[in-house]
């Protein structure tokens, strides 16, 4: 809708803009669509976490509505443009919801951990990856 769309492209302008007040005081509105995408898939949450906005991506995610594991037309998540920036608090924020995927790969077929800039953040993210894999283990033997 053409709300939607100018909700988003509003979002993303106050992203670029680094007005993080300005950002979560048109959240606690519930008059945006956090949820919102796009022509290129990108979503408010992806730029939030592409300029190292930790307590936007927050309150995106208290929404609902902002998926933290959405792609955008080139398979870039808000975890892999956190990696990709060396946005630490917003990468560990993203695997601490358990939503993000961190071995989902965009159309480069590079994953979160190729992007991660230091060695603390890709050893953060193979540790989401193991337990992600022991979880769905434990899942499948259905205990």
């Amino acid at each position: 809708s053409h709300t939607a769309l100018l909700n988003i492209c509003c979002l993303h302008d106050i992203y670029g803009r680094g007005m993080t007040s300005v950002a979560l005081a048109l959240i606690k509105t519930g008059k945006s669509d956090p949820g919102a995408q796009l022509s290129d898939g990108y979503t408010a949450l992806i730029e939030a976490c592409y300029r190292g906005m930790t307590s936007v991506a927050l309150a995106l995610i208290a929404t609902g509505e902002s998926k933290p594991e959405v792609q955008t037309d080139n398979g870039y998540t808000a975890l892999i443009n956190a990696c990709n920036r060396g946005m630490t608090d917003v990468v560990f924020v993203l695997l601490a919801t358990g939503k993000s995927n961190p071995e989902a790969r965009n159309k480069l077929g590079h994953d979160a951990i190729y992007y991660a800039k230091s060695p603390d953040l890709k050893y953060a993210i193979r540790c989401e990856c193991a337990y992600l894999r022991r979880r769905a283990f434990v899942v499948s033997l259905g205990i």
